[in-house]
């Protein structure tokens, strides 16, 4: 077995190959109305009210009004650094 373990390890250590795939028109337009929604939120929320941070959630529809919580969170910042 001794003899086997070097040709496994070279084996396991050589480049993976990237694999590519075209995207339909569908699926490329389903991306674009995903990234524009995201975009939308942080554009619409992240204000000087809450001193440019982005609120945790946003609550809409149902027998309450629209609802903006005036708190954040760790992913919702890093999401905002990587939405600009």
């Amino acid at each position: 077995m001794r003899g086997v373990a070097p040709a496994i390890a070279y084996w396991l250590s050589r480049p993976v190959r990237p694999r590519q795939r075209r995207l339909s028109d569908d699926e490329r337009a389903y991306l674009r109305r995903t990234a524009r929604k995201t975009w939308r939120y942080f554009e619409t929320f992240v204000t000087a009210d809450d001193s440019w941070l982005p609120p945790d959630n946003y609550q809409e529809g149902g027998a309450v009004p629209a609802q903006l919580a005036h708190r954040t969170s760790p992913t919702n910042i890093g999401m905002s650094l990587l939405s600009t």
